[in-house]
This record gives structure tokens, C-alpha cells and sequence, in this order.
């Protein structure tokens, strides 16, 4: 690799322009002020008395000027990146320092036991194994087909290891919070208050969690899973259930743990075309 590829190549810019502008509000100017001062007052004589030595004056202040230029261009300079196309399609290992270019938005999915979470991840990356359980954290790299040019990085884990779930949540850029009627995967369409109590009470405790660690999402986007099954309920439980979930979701929009807090009552993870269509509303910011 030569130097030019070394020093340009898979840099992260925006990321420069950001960290230049940050240094020179952060680190003192006052050199560069005074390296004006003295170039410019004298410029006008510089060209007549370099030679008998008085020029020393502009010169000096020219010098500063570039030692301080090319210190804030340094500590400024972007990180090396990870090319963000070349990965798309493909899983790799989770690394949270790794810095992706063009830039990432990393997707989690949270939620109890059994209620979705592998499928739905599973069909967030387009993959045919949705019972495939994961147990290392990795990060799958995809787009949506409607917005080709907005990169996620799918985060997987092991859904019931906690600790690894909670990783999930803090390094996520959107989270996907999942709920259920029931703890069921197929065929049982009854509504189980005690899983909806539990579902609050996670919820809570997750909130919680996040307000101790002062953590804010780019954006929430809530699933009422299995529609599959609980469209079938009777129409009391149904109605039970569906104002359930327009609570929950107030309760997030209330918090503060967002920028934008979306929502969807009628989502099936084992409908590929759903997850598909998760990708392309989490590209903007529409319901």
C-alpha cells in the first residue's frame, strides 16, 4: 500500500470535518492568533529585511501558524474504516470500535422469551435458518431494496443470555422492541394476561436500565408479534390486547429515549415481506 492510499483511503470524512471542528473550539488559539498577528504586521517588510535578519519576525509567526495547522490537522485526521459495501450480505464478528464507512445504523431487537426475536432477526437479514440460535455476538451487514445507499448492521446474540442481550441494547443505534399475546410460536391464538404483565414489567425494567446508563436511541420502533395468531382471538381479547399495546407505546414515546418512537400492531416475523418492510420504514422516519 503506498503512502497516498495509507492516508486517504476508507477514511471516515465526515468524520474529520467533525473532529476539526471540535479541536479548534476545544484547543487554545491563542498561538494561532498570535502567529497572525506577527506574520501579518510585518508582511509588509519582509520582502525588504529578510537579509538583514529583522525578518525573523514574520517568519517565526508564518512557522506557527503551520505547526498549529498541521497539529489540529493530525489529531483531527479520521480513523481508518471498514468499507461498509464490500460487507454487505455478509456476517462478521461484532466489534464495538470498529468504525464502518459509509456509515452504519446498527439494529437490535429486545423482547421476552419466545417471542420472536431469532425469527424476526433472522428475517431482518433475509436468511432462510429463522431457528438458528446464535451464540456469539455478530453483526450482519444488509440494506433495504427501497433505499439501497442506507447501510444497518444487524446485531444478533444469544437471545436468552441476558448479559449478551443487554449488549444488544446498548450498542444499538434503533431498537426494535418485540411483544407478544402469548409465549406460544404457532397455533395457540388465546390472549395470557400474566405474559402481558410480564411484558410491562420488562419493559419498565428496561427503561430503567437505559435511564441509569443515560442511553438514547436514534430511534424505537415497537412490534406487536404473531398477528398470525392473535387476528384470530376472540374479538374481546383482541380488543384487550390492541389497547395494551397503544399504552405500551405511549409510555415509550414519554420517555425520552428516542429521537423518533414509531410503532406496528400488526406485524408477523414469520411473513418475510413484514421484516423486509421493517428495513424500509426504519430509512425514514414514517410510520
Amino acid at each position: 500500500m503506498n503512502l497516498i492510499d495509507f492516508l486517504f483511503k476508507n477514511r471516515n470524512w465526515k468524520e474529520f470535518r467533525d473532529n476539526l471542528w471540535e479541536n479548534i473550539r476545544i484547543v487554545p488559539i491563542i498561538a494561532v492568533t498570535l502567529g497572525l498577528i506577527s506574520f501579518f504586521k510585518a508582511f509588509n517588510i519582509v520582502l525588504l529585511t529578510v537579509y538583514r535578519g529583522i525578518g525573523i519576525i514574520p517568519i517565526t509567526g508564518l512557522i506557527v501558524i503551520l505547526c498549529v495547522s498541521a497539529y489540529y490537522l493530525f489529531i483531527s485526521w479520521p480513523s481508518k474504516s471498514t468499507n461498509t459495501t464490500k460487507l454487505v450480505g455478509k456476517e462478521i464478528l461484532f466489534n464495538p470500535s470498529e468504525i464502518f464507512y459509509p456509515e452504519l445504523t446498527k439494529v437490535g431487537v429486545t423482547g421476552l422469551g419466545f417471542v420472536g426475536k431469532t425469527t424476526l432477526v433472522n428475517g431482518l437479514k433475509q436468511k432462510p435458518n429463522p431457528f438458528k440460535r446464535t451464540q456469539i455476538l455478530t453483526l450482519h451487514i444488509t440494506t433495504s431494496a427501497e433505499y439501497p445507499l442506507k447501510y444497518f448492521g444487524i446485531l444478533d446474540g444469544e437471545g436468552s443470555n441476558y448479559s449478551q442481550q443487554f449488549e444488544v441494547i446498548n450498542n444499538s443505534d434503533i431498537l426494535i422492541i418485540l411483544l407478544d399475546h402469548n409465549d406460544q410460536i404457532s397455533g395457540y391464538q388465546k390472549l395470557d394476561e400474566e405474559r402481558l404483565r410480564e411484558s410491562s414489567q420488562y419493559q419498565i425494567q428496561l427503561r430503567n436500565s437505559l435511564k441509569q446508563k443515560q442511553k438514547k436511541f436514534e430511534r424505537i420502533h415497537i412490534l406487536l408479534n404473531k398477528s398470525d395468531l392473535w387476528s384470530q382471538m376472540i374479538p374481546k381479547e383482541k380488543a384487550t390486547l390492541e389497547e395494551w399495546f397503544v399504552v405500551e407505546v405511549e409510555r415509550w414515546k414519554g420517555s425520552g429515549f428516542a429521537s423518533y418512537i414509531s410503532s406496528d400492531k400488526n406485524h408477523s416475523s414469520i411473513n418475510q415481506n413484514n421484516c423486509t418492510l421493517i428495513l424500509s420504514k426504519l430509512s425514514t422516519n414514517n410510520d
